[in-house]
């Protein structure tokens, strides 16, 4: 009985750890889009994808229009759409550290950032 539990416990704990390892970011997206649309209202993320070790998503800042301008057809300038790229470390979280690179690209712009 002991061997039988003990197989099933490392199964589960495979289990697990496949899911930790490749949890996709688009769900993890869905939980906290919320509270990034309640903090940063006026950005917009689309065609988020990869995991959520290492992935990307489509981002941009669109200002609000104006109270009172008629609607024209034409979005209103902000910042040219970028591409967020991420990599988080998981060896770092082990050790207690947020290891975290960010490459944020676009039209004219290009930024990094690693922690």
């Amino acid at each position: 009985m002991s061997r039988k539990l003990l197989y099933v416990f490392a199964a589960v704990l495979g289990f697990v750890g496949f899911i930790l390892v490749y949890a996709p970011a688009r769900p993890l997206w869905g939980f906290i889009s919320d509270d990034v649309g309640r903090q940063a209202p006026h950005l917009q993320v689309r065609a988020v994808g990869g995991t959520v070790w290492q992935g990307q998503a489509d981002i941009q800042f669109v200002p609000p229009v104006p109270s009172g301008v008629p609607p024209s057809g034409v979005p209103p300038s902000g910042m040219p759409p970028s591409r967020l790229a991420w990599r988080l470390a998981p060896a770092g979280l082990l050790a207690g550290e947020l290891r975290l690179m960010l490459d944020l690209a676009g039209a004219g712009h290009q930024l990094q950032a690693r922690t």
